[in-house]
Order: C-alpha cells, then sequence, then structure tokens
C-alpha cells in the first residue's frame, strides 16, 4: 500500500501534507478536513493525486521533527471526532515553539487533541482483541466491525502478523469499507465490494466449537458485568460470536 492511498482513492497523504505545511508556518489550511471519510467515490479527474515522493518526505519531516507529532497526527486523521482542524493549529503552535508543547497540558488544545487522540489509540486496541473472523466458503477469513472511528490501517500490521500469510478481510460496515488482504497484499475497497468481503450468514462449524468453548471456560462466580462492559463495551457486543445465543 502506497503512502497516500486509501480505499476510495484519497487518503492520509494530503492530510499530512497539510501538517507539514502547519508545522512550517505555510499559508493555507490544506484539504478540507470533514470530507476526508466520505466514502463517496470520486470519478479520477476529479481526484487530486499527492505526490508519493512529497509524502514520504512530509513524513520524514514531521517524524524528524517529533516522533509524538507523527502519531497524533495519524491519529487525528482516523478520528470522526472532526480532531484534525485542531491537529493543524497544534502543529502550527508546535513549529513556532518547539515539540516541547505537545506535553504542556495547561494548553486547552493539547489536552482536547490528546484525548481525543487516546479515545481512538484505545478502540484500536480493543478491536485488535474483539474482532471476530468468520471462514467462509471462499477460504477467506472475515471480520464485521463497526468503529466508532476509521481505524482499519490501523489493524493492518496487528492482522498481518497474526494471520501470516492467510487472506483475511476486516470490514467497516458503518462506512462500507474493507481492508482485504492477500498473500500478504494489502488493497482497500469501499461500497458494495467491501460488503461483498462479509462473512457469511450461516453459522459455521468453526462458530458452533468456540460457543462451546467459551460456555464450557466461564465461570459463573467469577462475572462481572461491570468490568466487562468496561472493557468490552455493548456497542461492539453485535459482532461477538460468543455472546449470540
Amino acid at each position: 500500500m502506497k503512502p497516500g492511498e486509501d480505499s476510495w482513492g484519497r487518503g492520509p497523504g494530503g492530510f499530512i501534507l497539510a501538517a507539514r505545511d502547519a508545522l512550517d508556518g505555510m499559508a493555507g489550511e490544506g484539504p478540507p478536513c470533514g470530507e476526508l471519510f466520505a466514502a463517496t467515490e470520486a470519478r479520477p479527474s476529479e481526484r487530486r493525486e499527492p505526490d508519493e515522493g512529497e509524502i514520504w518526505a512530509a513524513i520524514g519531516r514531521l517524524r524528524a521533527f517529533s516522533i509524538e507529532l507523527y502519531d497524533l497526527c495519524l491519529l487525528s486523521w482516523m478520528s470522526s471526532e472532526g480532531l484534525q482542524p485542531l491537529f493543524l493549529e497544534v502543529a502550527r503552535a508546535a513549529g513556532i515553539s518547539g515539540s516541547s508543547i505537545l506535553f504542556d497540558y495547561s494548553r486547552q488544545s493539547i489536552r482536547l487533541l490528546r484525548a481525543g487522540c487516546a479515545r481512538v489509540e484505545r478502540e484500536i486496541h480493543r478491536l485488535a482483541g474483539l474482532a471476530r473472523f468468520g471462514l467462509r466458503r471462499d477460504g477467506l477469513y472475515s471480520a464485521p466491525l463497526e468503529p466508532d472511528h476509521a481505524i482499519l490501517p490501523a489493524l493492518a500490521k496487528h492482522f498481518l502478523e497474526r494471520f501470516s500469510g492467510r487472506s483475511f478481510a476486516l470490514v467497516d460496515c458503518r462506512r462500507r469499507l474493507a481492508l482485504l488482504s492477500t498473500e500478504g497484499e494489502l488493497r482497500f475497497l469501499a461500497g458494495r465490494g467491501a460488503l461483498e468481503l462479509l462473512p457469511e450468514t450461516t453459522a459455521s462449524e468453526a462458530e458452533g466449537l468456540w460457543k462451546l468453548y467459551f460456555t464450557a471456560t466461564e465461570n459463573p462466580g467469577r462475572l462481572n458485568p461491570g468490568l466487562q462492559r468496561r472493557f468490552m463495551p455493548e456497542r461492539y457486543w453485535k459482532h461477538l460470536t460468543e455472546l449470540h445465543s
């Protein structure tokens, strides 16, 4: 997958360039932030394809200035809470005052940005453990997800290592997007093509065995519904095989 590439032809590349410009105090606010996750497919002539070399140079500039700033950039891009303008404000301030302001919690902008990015990061860690895969008849392992944030790119590395070359798909049902890995090569799909990668609706033998294992190992004496909801919020239960009768 190339930098700046995503499931509908526009990716973090444009935002990374805007972050570089903000850091360097260049004029302009960058691309519109509100449209970063619009899953409609634009015609090729309407797309602005950022230059790959320029994007890599911008990544290098951000990382050389501060790894922390680069991480916040990616988390802001994935956020569905509109953190992008706030991040650009922080990047401009960091370019003027130095990277130390990223840890200056007396600044309201830093507190708000950090809190928002922490919510994105928390969901990444949760869904790395809560994704439930079903084996389709075509041999593809597929997991339906409905994350609050657009975090599919952040889950790629974890599941590439976990599946070790086997084909799998992560499908964001809310945004109609999918990450597909075949023989270790990643592709992103949108719309109908993404939803066609969902697991089959009929229960498989593997799902039945997983439910049996879950029931057999459950200890009723240690049930703690409050703690369970804290680490596994109910909004994720829809796709948890073991919680379906």
